[in-house]
C-alpha cells in the first residue's frame, strides 16, 4: 500500500531467495519453467525445514542461506538435521522420516543447476508416490 492508501504492484523477475543462481549471472534474467521449478524447490525446503529462504543459517563453516545449508547437510549425510522438528514428532515417526527424506531429495533436485533440473511433471509424479 502506498501512503495514499492505494495498492501498488511491483513486478520483477523474482523475489530474492527464490531466484535461481543463473539469474545472478544475467543482466536481464528471463523467467522460465526451470526458474519456476527452482522457486518451488525453495518453497518446498521452507516447508520441510521450517525456515525462511531469506533466513541466514549458522553452520559449521559460517553463515549460509537456506539452500546452501540443506545441500551441505545432505552432502555430509546429516540431512535429518534440517527437518522441522514438529514434523518428526508424530505417532509414526519412522514412516514420516522416510517420507520426509524422499521429499527432501525431490526438493534438492529442484534446486540443481538449470540443465539438470527436472520439469514439474516429474516433480509431481515423484511427490505423488510419497506415502506418509
Amino acid at each position: 500500500m502506498t501512503a495514499g492508501g492505494t495498492a501498488e504492484q511491483v513486478l520483477n523477475a523474482g523475489a530474492l531467495g527464490y531466484m535461481p543462481p543463473e539469474f545472478a549471472n544475467s543482466s536481464e534474467p528471463c523467467p522460465s519453467l526451470k526458474s519456476d521449478v527452482y522457486a518451488f524447490g525453495v518453497i518446498f525446503l521452507e516447508l520441510l525445514t521450517g525456515k525462511s529462504s531469506g533466513e541466514i543459517v549458522s553452520a559449521n563453516r559460517g553463515a549460509v542461506d537456506l539452500t546452501d545449508w540443506v545441500v551441505m547437510l545432505a552432502r555430509e549425510n546429516r540431512a535429518n538435521e534440517c527437518f522441522d522438528r514438529t514434523a518428526l514428532s508424530t505417532h509414526d515417526a519412522e514412516s514420516v522420516s522416510t517420507g520426509l527424506e524422499i521429499m527432501l531429495q525431490v526438493a534438492l533436485r529442484c534446486i540443481l543447476p538449470a540443465s539438470e533440473r527436472p520439469d514439474m511433471r516429474t516433480i509431481f509424479e515423484d511427490l505423488s508416490s510419497v506415502v506418509l
